[in-house]
């Protein structure tokens, strides 16, 4: 059996993004819900989740999503709005919004599925709802509760616009501290 990789495709984010989301993740903490929240230089979008990928298979991958961003062109998207789902009252996943460049987040989706599929990669089951994933909540309680209540007065937060230029294809390691991120290859928009 070939080694495996765990692979997704996601977009960076500007710096200023990036601080300002972290910074959020600050102001939502002292909820002292159990939460593992996603460290600041770990912050990306992710485009497909693409699970354990062959180690002989990455190049083919790779080559994939170069190939079906090679007429699309750079865009703007903007990041604000707070939730969770399923929802701010039941929070599982805690999430920053995209507010603006969701229709050509949503090209870039299909697309992606479009080029992936003949490597055997199917579409995904639910429809593609653009976020950047903050946190994860362990545990329910009453430090939940006060997470919604802090996910509902941070409800209009802004982390500002970031430019989307390429998308990467990303090798996710687990281990004992957090994860390690490797980009394994680059694909940019038109400029």
């Amino acid at each position: 059996m070939s080694a495996m990789i765990r692979t997704f495709v996601a977009i960076d984010l500007a710096e200023g993004v990036g601080r300002r989301a972290g910074q959020l993740i600050e102001r939502l903490r002292p909820s002292g819900a159990k939460v593992k929240w996603v460290e600041p230089e770990h912050l990306h979008l992710t485009i497909k989740f693409l699970g354990d990928v062959p180690t002989l298979d990455t190049p083919a991958v790779c080559q994939a999503v170069i190939d079906c961003v090679a007429g699309i062109n750079a865009f703007e998207m903007e990041l604000a709005g707070v939730g969770a789902f399923p929802s701010r009252h039941r929070p599982r996943v805690v999430w920053l919004g995209v507010v603006g460049g969701c229709a050509q987040l949503g090209a870039l989706h299909e697309a992606l599925d479009q080029s992936l599929r003949p490597l055997g990669y199917r579409g995904d089951s639910r429809p593609f709802a653009p976020h950047l994933t903050l946190g994860r909540v362990r545990e329910g309680g009453p430090s939940a509760s006060r997470l919604s209540e802090l996910l509902d007065q941070e409800r209009d937060f802004a982390a500002g616009t970031s430019r989307v230029g390429e998308l990467l294809v990303m090798a996710s390691h687990l281990e004992s501290p957090g994860p390690r991120y490797e980009v394994m290859a680059r694909a940019p928009l038109l400029s």
